[in-house]
């Protein structure tokens, strides 16, 4: 019954010309739900049932039942309709004439039932079968609908913070761990310290709409989470002790695919992104090390760092804030490809600049000397090297 209505979803969806994202933009869905419908994997509530007759223009008998079935119905009605007409009389037929004609009819007795009575032969085996399966058929169509609408009364009454599979919590002896590596695709990847030790000094990993990996090797814990889009809304928490969070040797990220991430109140030695096509926000972090290299996505960074290294390419968006209560990093090296880095530094920052490529420059709220090999602002103790072609940009923004 599922695979029926998402193929009868998939077919009049490509005859109104719709999208999957655009059905679901239209019902107020996710496009993952959407999916889920088409693959037979989940159905839609009698909300959504009703709202899919009513964009596509059809009764819920045309949604819910096969095409074939509904056509076999309407060339069932018709033959029952033909039928019933009246045949047509002939031009020359006079219903008074005929009348007059025709002998006096004499009213016939009534029969009664007898020995001789014709008794009508019990119906074929195979005709019993097909009843009991259009019973046993109807009866679980009714079940089906009464088992949505009480999942769906359930879901309203009940909200779970994923209508995804709730993976098992994972704990690790924070003890253990020096140094944490996330690698993910698609979905959404939060790294944050607990609050006052609530774990009791353990690392907890837990996931909504994904079984993420995770294994722990010479201190260094690894959280892998390896799906396509298509298995539906992902999150993973891994929430860190204080004592952790601001004790690490190494943070190391890997996003693709689209994937998101949010690292907050972290402080090791070496903080790593890997972006491709997705987004990154590192923020009131503190390193001594941050090496950033991104493809065709963004990356936010606020905190504080002594050397950063940014490569971006493919029209990459790297944006950093410095923190106006901290110092400056000593080093900011940056390479661009098609890119563009955006700084936002404090007025009474110093920075000299070296360009040693072709990007494009813009500054506000500051005045940047430039010379012939870039610029200097202030006591010049931050040094700014970039290296870009001519499709990039700097913008350099001072802050109060």
């Amino acid at each position: 019954m599922a695979l029926d209505i998402g193929s009868r979803i998939v077919e009049l969806r490509g005859t109104a010309d719709l999208s999957q994202e655009g059905l679901a933009n239209e019902l107020g869905l996710s496009r993952q739900a959407v999916s889920r419908w088409e693959r037979g994997e989940a159905l839609p509530d009698t909300e959504n049932l009703i709202a899919l007759a009513d964009l596509f223009g059809v009764t819920l008998d045309e949604l819910v039942r096969p095409k074939a079935a509904v056509e076999t119905d309407d060339e069932v009605a018709s033959g029952n309709e033909a039928e019933a007409e009246e045949p047509e009389m002939p031009d020359e037929f006079d219903p008074e004439s005929e009348a007059s004609d025709a002998p006096e009819a004499t009213p016939e007795p009534e029969a009664t039932p007898g020995p001789e009575a014709t008794i009508p032969p019990p119906r074929p085996v195979w005709m019993k079968a097909l009843l009991l399966v259009a019973a046993l058929a109807s009866l679980a169509l009714s079940a089906l609908f009464v088992a949505n609408v009480v999942t769906y009364a359930y879901h309203t009454i009940f909200p779970s913070p994923s209508e995804e599979y709730v993976a098992p919590p994972v704990i690790v002896d924070g003890s253990q761990v020096t140094s944490i590596d996330v690698m993910w695709r698609a979905g959404e990847v939060e790294v944050v310290p607990t609050v006052d030790d609530e774990n009791g000094g353990d690392v907890l990993i837990q996931a909504f709409g994904a079984d993420p990996t995770w294994k722990l090797e010479n201190g260094r814990l690894q959280v892998t989470c390896d799906h396509e889009e298509d298995y539906g809304e992902v999150t993973i928490f891994v929430m860190v002790p204080p004592d952790v969070a601001l004790n690490l040797q190494e943070l190391s990220l890997e996003a693709s695919d689209g994937a998101s991430g949010f690292f907050s109140s972290i402080a090791c030695d070496k903080i790593y992104v890997y972006e491709s096509n997705g987004f990154v926000q590192v923020d009131n972090c503190e390193a001594a090390e941050l090496d950033i290299r991104a493809t065709a996505g963004t990356v936010l960074l606020a905190g504080s760092f002594e050397h950063m290294a940014i490569d971006a390419k493919s029209t990459a968006e790297v944006n950093y804030a410095a923190d106006t209560t901290q110092e400056m990093p000593k080093a900011l090296d940056v390479r661009l490809s098609e890119s563009s880095l955006n700084l936002t530094v404090p007025k009474s920052a110093g920075l000299t600049l070296t360009d040693k490529g072709d990007a494009h420059y813009f500054d506000t709220n500051l005045s940047l000397v430039y010379g012939e090999d870039g610029a200097v602002y202030g006591t010049g103790e931050t040094k700014v090297s970039v290296e870009a072609d001519a499709n990039s940009h700097v913008s350099i923004m001072g802050d109060e």
